[in-house]
C-alpha cells in the first residue's frame, strides 16, 4: 500500500537520521514500541530487514541502503502534496484555465495576463485553445473555467456570455470590386 509507505517513511527517515529507535521514536513523537511496529510492517511488506538493530546504534541493512532514496522521495512528494493542497485551500495558489478560440490574438490579452500574474504571484494560467465545438467541449469537461470565442451558438445552455466587444466592422471596398454592388455582404461572401 503506497499511501501507508509513503505516511510512514518519516518513522523510517527519523530512525535514519538518529540510527536508534529510542531517539527516533522521541522524534517522532511516538512510543518506542510503535515506532518499532512501523518498522517491522515495512519490513513485512518490503520482505526484509531494513536495520541490524545492534545497541547503541540501529545499522541500515543493504535492503535498507536500497530504500532509503525512494522512501525520502516518497515522504518529501506526500509533504509537496500536503503543502499543494494547504495552498490551494486557503487561496494562495490556484489555475485558471482560459480557453481561447484560436482566432484570438494572445497579444490582446497579454498585458492583462502579465497583471494577473503580478497580483497573485502563484497563480497558474493554463490557456487551452480551439474552435467553438473544442472550447464548448473544454467548459463543459472542466478542462476551462472561462473561454474568449466567437459566438459558440446555443449548444450548451449552461453558457453565461457576455459581449466583449461592441463595436461594428465595416467593410470597405474600391468601387470597382465584385462585392461593392452588394448592400449585404455575409462573412461567406468574403
Amino acid at each position: 500500500m503506497l499511501s501507508w509507505r509513503c505516511i510512514r517513511s518519516d518513522i523510517f527517515l527519523a530512525t535514519v537520521g538518529e540510527l536508534n529507535f529510542t531517539k527516533a521514536a522521541e522524534k517522532c513523537n511516538v512510543s518506542q514500541p510503535s515506532l518499532t511496529r512501523a518498522i517491522k510492517q515495512l519490513e513485512g511488506e518490503f520482505g526484509g530487514d531494513l536495520f541490524r538493530r545492534e545497541r547503541p546504534q540501529a545499522r541500515l541493512t543493504e535492503l535498507g541502503q536500497r530504500m532509503y532514496p525512494l522512501l525520502k522521495q516518497c515522504y518529501e512528494s506526500a509533504l509537496g502534496a500536503k503543502s499543494l493542497t494547504s495552498s490551494l485551500k486557503s487561496g494562495e495558489i490556484g489555475t485558471l484555465k482560459l480557453a481561447l478560440s484560436r482566432t484570438i490574438n494572445l497579444r490582446l490579452l497579454t498585458s492583462h495576463l502579465s497583471e494577473l500574474s503580478r497580483l497573485f504571484s502563484r497563480l497558474d494560467v493554463k490557456l487551452p485553445r480551439g474552435t467553438a465545438s473544442e472550447i464548448v467541449e473544454l467548459l463543459k469537461t472542466g478542462e476551462a473555467e472561462l473561454a474568449v470565442a466567437a459566438e459558440l451558438g446555443q449548444s450548451w445552455e449552461r453558457l453565461d456570455r457576455w459581449a466583449l466587444f461592441t463595436e461594428e466592422f465595416g467593410l470597405m471596398l474600391n468601387a470597382k470590386h465584385p462585392l461593392a454592388a452588394h448592400s449585404v455582404i455575409e462573412v461567406d461572401d468574403l
